[in-house]
């Protein structure tokens, strides 16, 4: 194997790893939700440039990341509030929630285009320690290695708090039975409210990573990113957190391999054409259930 296509797996790696980490805030919201929530890319791109504002303002670049987090996880919060709760309670039909959620992100990126202009932004990286190491012939800068500790340490975080913690469970708890996880004791909109922080969370550390590796972001920075994901949570299986890993490196992979054969002008159409092959021959994804109706 030459050392080029080991440079595409690697890369491949480190950009599934971000995919997979936006991904999951798909997955944790569909979850409890059963919603396909399209105002994520959105979220992202608030999350990059929120991120960009605070460092402009003379604040630490990983305070400023913290402090991101924060405003974006109750950005995703007040989504809930303003768009979808209402619906809930009324027993709205789901295509109501999603064309809540679409204009919902429509909402924040336009509020992006006023604040930061429709123009794309430098973005300095801030996470570049300076070196490089060399794998046989294949160099790996420092910028790769830290983009892969942190996505990949982020993934491993919200798998064990998923699966490990007693929030998890009682995530886990109100995915499977609302109505049972309420009458135990669980405060079910708590439990919502937190799981859309953690999503946004999750997009904000995943703009601000993305911007910095890339030093570029913008208002509409979210749109083809938001679909890139969610392909990937759908390959993967909606509402399976590893499988979204799984995804996130496939599509990643096949990304870098067809940039560098064919060229960077068809890396975006990779995982369009991904989201078509899955929609048609695996709807569940690779580790994704099917829902079961009991009678």
């Amino acid at each position: 194997m030459n050392s080029t296509f080991l440079l595409y797996i690697v890369d491949g790696v480190v950009l599934g790893l971000i995919y997979a980490l936006v991904a999951c805030g798909y997955s944790l919201i569909f979850s409890i939700l059963r919603i396909v929530n399209f105002a994520h890319g959105s979220i992202y791109a608030f999350g990059a440039l929120m991120t960009l504002f605070f460092i402009n303002q003379g604040i630490n670049p990983w305070l400023s990341v913290l402090i991101t987090l924060i405003l974006t996880g109750m950005l995703e919060m007040l989504m809930d509030k303003v768009c979808i709760e209402p619906l809930r309670k009324r027993n709205s039909p789901g295509v109501s929630t999603l064309i809540a959620t679409e204009g919902y992100s429509y909402v924040v990126m336009n509020m992006l285009i006023i604040l930061f202009g429709s123009g794309r932004n430098h973005f300095e990286t801030f996470y570049d320690l300076g070196f490089t190491i060399n794998i046989g012939s294949l160099p790996i800068s420092s910028t790769k290695l830290v983009l892969l500790a942190i996505s990949g340490g982020l993934m491993l975080l919200m798998t064990y708090i998923i699966n490990k913690t007693h929030v998890g469970l009682a995530i886990r708890a109100v995915q499977q039975n609302t109505t049972s996880a309420r009458l135990m004791g669980i405060k079910v909109n708590r439990i919502v409210l937190g799981t859309f922080f953690l999503a946004g969370a999750t997009a904000a550390v995943s703009g601000a990573l993305v911007a910095g590796y890339y030093q570029i972001c913008y208002p509409t920075m979210g749109m083809v990113m938001g679909n890139k994901t969610l392909a990937t949570a759908l390959l993967g299986g909606l509402g399976a957190m590893h499988g979204g890993l799984l995804g996130g490196i496939i599509i990643g992979v096949l990304e870098c391999i067809v940039a560098g054969t064919l060229g960077a002008t068809y890396r975006d159409a990779v995982s369009f054409v991904v989201l078509i092959v899955i929609l048609i021959f695996m709807p569940s994804g690779l580790f994704g259930k099917k829902d079961i109706t009991k009678v």
